[in-house]
C-alpha cells in the first residue's frame, strides 16, 4: 500500500546564541518593567503597544522577522506583502504554576526564542491539533517504544530548548510550555499576521 501524506506542517530550528545576546539586555529591561507594573503580568502585556513597540523599533529584531520570512519561504508559502509583527517579553519563574495549551487563530506564523543565560528550559511542547487524536482508541507504538514514533502516530512532539535556539510554527499548532524547574526563563514570543 502507498501512503500519501496530506497537511503536513513543519517546525522550524535556528540555534543562534549570538543573536539572542544581542537582543537580551532589551528583553530583560522590557520584563523589569511588567515586573514593576502591578497592572501587568506575563499574559496581560501581551499586544501592550509601548512593549512592543519597543522591540519592533529596535534593528536587532530585524533577524527574527527574516527568520519568520524563511519560514514562510521554506514551507512552500509568499510572504504576505503586508505581513507585521507582534513581539512579546515573557519571564518565567517559579510563581507561574501552569501554561495553557493555546495557539494564535488570528496570527500566521509563531515562534519562541529562547533567551536567558540558564540552559535549564522547560519544554516546549507542540501538539496535534485534531482534538480527535485524544480520543482516539487505536494505541500508538510510539508510546510503548519511542524508537517507533513517526510524523503519522505522534500526538505532539516535545523539544528541549537551550540558550540560544529559536523555534518557528505556523500558529494554529497548539503548543505549551511545560514547567518542569523554578530557574527563571527570559523568551521572546514572536507572531506574524496580516496587517
Amino acid at each position: 500500500m502507498k501512503i500519501k501524506r496530506f497537511f503536513p506542517t513543519p517546525v522550524g530550528y535556528v540555534s543562534n546564541v549570538d543573536q539572542t545576546n544581542l537582543i537580551l539586555k532589551l528583553c530583560h529591561n522590557i520584563a523589569n518593567e511588567i515586573d514593576k507594573n502591578k497592572d501587568l503580568d506575563y499574559i496581560s502585556s501581551y499586544k501592550y503597544p509601548k512593549f512592543t513597540q519597543t522591540i519592533l523599533d529596535h534593528s536587532r529584531a530585524e533577524p527574527f522577522k527574516e527568520y519568520i520570512n524563511q519560514f514562510i519561504r521554506k514551507i512552500g508559502f509568499q510572504s504576505p506583502s503586508n505581513i507585521k509583527y507582534d513581539f512579546w517579553v515573557v519571564r518565567m519563574n517559579e510563581t507561574i504554576t501552569s501554561q495553557p495549551t493555546l495557539n494564535h487563530p488570528n496570527h500566521i506564523i509563531s515562534g519562541i526564542a529562547y533567551l536567558n543565560t540558564g540552559d535549564d528550559f522547560s519544554p516546549l511542547v507542540i501538539e496535534d491539533p485534531r482534538d480527535i487524536r485524544y480520543y482516539n482508541t487505536i494505541r500508538s507504538e510510539a508510546e510503548f517504544d519511542e524508537n517507533k514514533a513517526t510524523t503519522d502516530n505522534l500526538k505532539e512532539i516535545t523539544f528541549h530548548p537551550k540558550r540560544g535556539d529559536i523555534f518557528i510554527w505556523e500558529s494554529w499548532l497548539k503548543h505549551r510550555i511545560e514547567l518542569s524547574n523554578n530557574t527563571e526563563q527570559l523568551m521572546l514570543i514572536i507572531n506574524a499576521y496580516n496587517g
